[in-house]
């Protein structure tokens, strides 16, 4: 087939000694424990040191495919920041903001100047407004150290991205997704408030009882989801979830079920040209039947969640659900899944009780890792997992919920582990389907993937209900769930060193053409790679409408990125 993928090179000995080798540099050895070292890596200065407020600094984007060597700005207070913005401005420099630093693409990236915020605006208290807590909390906290705050006086916040270096101010840009989504929708649900500073040092207290029609109204909307193309978030507010009394420790149980989705082809040489296409045709039906009884599953999930929500319940019986699906290799590449159903509990998980994709700082992950990045080797570690987990279904698993929450927490710490030696690449292209459009569209996924002969490490399925519409018609112009409920479909690819880039865009340019095609969008948050065609009929009312709020804000066009070069501004 004209569009098939090279053949993948095979697992050397030179490349397995090389994963080998790699795991006394990633761990450390504590109390008898090897584990990740927590802390990430300190910032590296060409100009300048770690500790000055300003230097030269090579950054990299999550997945360790693009960086750029910018100006890097540290200001440690809001009259710092201020003076720093106004002076980027006089001088005509572009200027992009980076919270974590977990962009998939280019978003945090500019050869310019970068403001980072890890040194300022991080303060948080919880108020109490009647029978509601509300968390005020800096645009520099990190959700980690939000978490550990109001966990100690049992309460949580309802959305929480999946990372514990993501940065307030980066996941409202990103209006994130979280593992409970699917019962408790995405963070500007519970986003009562922020303050923005536009890049003239002007303060916008934005929330939603703003008048219609002021500038604060029009920014509350497009501010969640904008990329940070129109200010910096100095602060902002969120509704909490109290789940116990304080002191009490809190942790997730999920319950996770597994099933044979069915073979897509047979490789028997022996059938002829004619048997072999007759049991393809059949097997696929049984596949395409396989995947309709798996939306089915999940759309009875969501119609629980829709029900339990309009009866006032926001968390149902269960605080949220979803699905994951592989490819195994045997010689057809069945296809499997998980569903996970989870819910908060009280007490302390037991060592038993764990699950291992849950641990942050196993170095079993490192090892994971480089199974998928080896090429040939996608499911390999999927496959081990299914043979442990499956023959016992349903499973029970109970972790902390922080380990739960931040389960990609482990990736980040083996990308540092060996970043001066290899680039494990991480890809993840999510796309926003509509429920009428889920089955067609994973099943065109799986045809892609067999058609480039190029299988995701994994695909993630997960429920998203619409944006919150505070006022009608007030939408989030670059938000893939703005116009209705959405089956998101994240494929993700892990690599070494980029080594099979080119097949993994091809892939994603193919689905993204699909979304498209079905009414879908791409969430622009991620790995971004689809034809400008197709983007423009996702997007083009929305960034348009981004385009005339930074003429207000913005009106030079200061605040970029290489992203909003690249996909965006055309």
């Amino acid at each position: 087939m004209s569009d098939r993928c090279p053949d993948p090179p095979t697992l050397s000995r030179r490349r397995l000694l090389g994963c080998l080798a790699a795991l006394p540099a990633a761990c450390v050895t504590g109390q008898g424990i090897v584990s990740f070292p927590r802390l990430p890596h300190a910032p590296r200065c060409y100009v300048g040191t770690g500790d000055d407020a300003v230097c030269q600094e090579v950054l990299w984007s999550y997945n360790r495919m693009q960086h750029c060597l910018a100006t890097v700005f540290r200001p440690r207070s809001c009259q710092e920041l201020a003076y720093v913005l106004r002076a980027l401005r006089d001088r005509g420099v572009r200027v992009t903001f980076r919270g974590g630093g977990n962009s998939l693409d280019s978003q945090a990236l500019n050869g310019q100047a970068v403001v980072i915020l890890d040194l300022a605006m991080k303060g948080m208290d919880i108020e109490t407004h009647g029978s509601e807590r509300v968390l005020r909390v800096g645009g520099g906290a990190l959700w980690g150290e939000i978490l550990a705050f109001t966990a100690s006086r049992g309460l949580v916040p309802w959305s929480m991205p999946s990372s514990s270096v993501i940065r307030v101010g980066g996941s409202i840009s990103a209006n994130a997704f979280s593992r409970l989504t699917a019962a408790t929708g995405r963070e500007q649900r519970y986003l009562l408030a922020f303050t923005l500073m536009t890049l003239d040092g002007e303060m916008h207290h934005c929330s939603a009882a703003s008048p219609r029609g002021s500038l604060e109204c029009e920014l509350f909307a497009a501010v969640p989801g904008s990329l940070g193309y129109l200010g910096i978030v100095i602060e902002a507010r969120y509704r909490l979830r109290p789940l116990a009394d304080p002191g009490t420790p809190l942790g997730v149980r999920t319950h996770t079920t597994f099933v044979e989705i069915g073979l897509l082809a047979d490789q028997s040489a022996t059938m002829s040209t004619e048997a072999r296409r007759a049991a393809e045709r059949q097997r696929a039906a049984a596949a395409q039947d396989a995947l309709a009884a798996l939306v089915a599953r999940l759309q009875h999930w969501r119609d629980e969640l829709v029900e339990a929500r309009r009866d006032g319940d926001e968390s149902a019986d269960r605080d949220g659900s979803y699905a994951t699906i592989f490819w195994a290799r045997d010689p057809s590449r069945s296809v499997r899944a998980s569903f996970a159903t989870v819910n908060y509990v009280t007490g302390t998980p037991r060592a038993c009780d764990r699950s291992m994709l849950n641990h942050r700082d196993s170095y079993l992950r490192l090892i994971g890792g480089f199974g998928f990045a080896e090429p040939g080797t996608e499911a390999s570690i999927q496959d081990l997992w299914w043979l442990g987990s499956s023959h016992c279904q349903p499973t029970y698993n109970l972790d902390p919920v922080e380990d739960f929450t931040f389960f990609q927490d482990a990736n980040t710490r083996a990308q540092n582990a060996v970043e001066d030696t290899w680039r494990l690449t991480a890809t993840e292209e999510a796309y926003c389907v509509p429920w009428d459009a889920a089955m067609p569209f994973l099943v065109e996924l799986d045809a892609v993937v067999r058609a480039h002969v190029h299988f995701p490490s994994l695909v993630d399925l997960l429920y998203a209900p619409k944006d919150l519409e505070w006022q009608p018609g007030m939408r989030h112009p670059l938000s893939a769930t703005a116009d209705g409920d959405a089956l998101v479909v994240t494929v993700a690819y892990l690599d070494r060193n980029g080594e099979r880039w080119e097949c993994t865009r091809a892939v994603y340019r193919a689905l993204a053409s699909s979304c498209a095609r079905y009414g879908g969008k791409i969430y622009l948050a991620k790995t971004v790679e689809v034809e400008p065609a197709d983007l423009r009929t996702m997007y083009a009312a929305g960034a348009q409408r981004i385009r005339e709020l930074k003429s207000r804000v913005d009106p030079r066009g200061l605040i970029a990125n290489e992203f909003w070069d690249r996909v965006l501004a055309p």
